[in-house]
């Protein structure tokens, strides 16, 4: 029997304060549409990853073995 995988945060770079502002936004929005198929599997992990990047937005990530 196959072993279900983890959550692990996405790998992305830092931005700069504006842009950061227009992602969290685009974000938001995109959590709450993806919040009505959280009953789908996958999706909790995406949500997961989403508010990571918006918590780590100007710093960015490097290191894609942080679970989740």
């Amino acid at each position: 029997m196959r072993e279900r995988e983890g959550c692990y945060a996405p790998v992305f770079e830092g931005a700069n304060a504006g842009v950061c502002l227009l992602k969290i936004l685009a974000y938001l929005l995109l959590i709450m549409m993806l919040a009505l198929l959280i009953w789908i599997p996958g999706i909790y992990c995406i949500i997961k990853q989403l508010i990571f990047r918006i918590q780590h937005c100007t710093e960015g990530n490097e290191n894609p073995n942080i679970p989740l």
